[in-house]
């Protein structure tokens, strides 16, 4: 990662589109444009040369300014096999890798379904671009999948290494951080992160990205197995779970309505 660096271009009201860029030749990728103005801006202030756009799922707000950005420059379109986003130029799947000679890069394909059911994650080096699935403190509504397959994906980013860096798409970790805090309430590290980001927030920073070792400590989406959580959790809500997606899925559904 010594040769690139990730920038976040903000976009509708809390996506962030992520722009890698190669620091020796200024080539770039563009992930999730929500919106086509404000990245094309970005890329030409910063004199950019665009050689890819990499999209996890079809939502609106990840893909509405993939037109707007191929009416300036004829870059390939990378997304899930089964998407139904008609801008898309090459399609991927799990295990997918694409090499990119210009960028000087190799990106590896993740299958991540549950939030929809074509989503995928973009992993290269330490850098995880995984749209709507996994966001700091918190994760994605299962809208296509169930949440079998959405505890799934899960797993495949937490087996990841810790040092992972989290490039999700929205700005969510203050209001994911105060549900966590709900239903895990005497977890010291998760009052810590929390006045760490109030902080940033307080100061309209950016408060990505994370690191999956953070997450692991924090995030109750990724702490479905641990014992002591699921058990005050156990005790504070006065339920038996069966096993970790139980815990998933009632967690998720309180989620919804907070």
């Amino acid at each position: 990662m010594d040769n690139f660096y990730i920038t976040p271009v903000k976009t509708l009201r809390d996506n962030y589109v992520w722009i890698m860029v190669n620091k020796q030749n200024q080539h770039c990728l563009i992930v999730d444009p929500g919106e086509a103005l404000p990245v094309l801006s970005f890329i030409l202030n910063n004199n950019l040369i665009p050689d890819g756009i990499l999209i996890t799922h079809h939502h609106h707000d990840h893909t509405d300014g993939i037109t707007g950005i191929l009416s300036h420059y004829a870059i390939p379109v990378y997304g899930y096999i089964d998407n139904r986003v008609a801008t898309i130029t090459h399609h991927v799947e799990a295990g997918s890798v694409i090499r990119l000679e210009k960028m000087g890069c190799i990106i590896n394909i993740l299958y991540i379904p549950g939030h929809t059911l074509d989503h995928i994650a973009f992993h290269f080096d330490h850098a995880l671009f995984c749209g709507d699935t996994l966001f700091s403190g918190g994760c994605g509504r299962v809208f296509e999948g169930s949440y079998e397959q959405m505890f799934s994906s899960l797993e495949k980013i937490a087996a990841l290494p810790d040092e992972t860096k989290i490039y999700c798409a929205h700005e969510y970790t203050l209001a994911n951080l105060r549900f966590a805090e709900t239903i895990d309430q005497d977890n010291q590290f998760l009052e810590e992160y929390i006045t760490y980001i109030k902080s940033l927030t307080h100061e309209n920073k950016c408060t990505l990205p994370s690191t999956l070792e953070t997450e692991k400590k924090m995030n109750p989406f990724l702490r479905c197995k641990n014992q002591h959580f699921v058990a005050q959790l156990s005790k504070q809500k006065n339920i038996t779970f069966k096993n970790e997606i139980e815990v998933f899925k009632y967690i998720r559904e309180l989620k919804n309505y907070f």
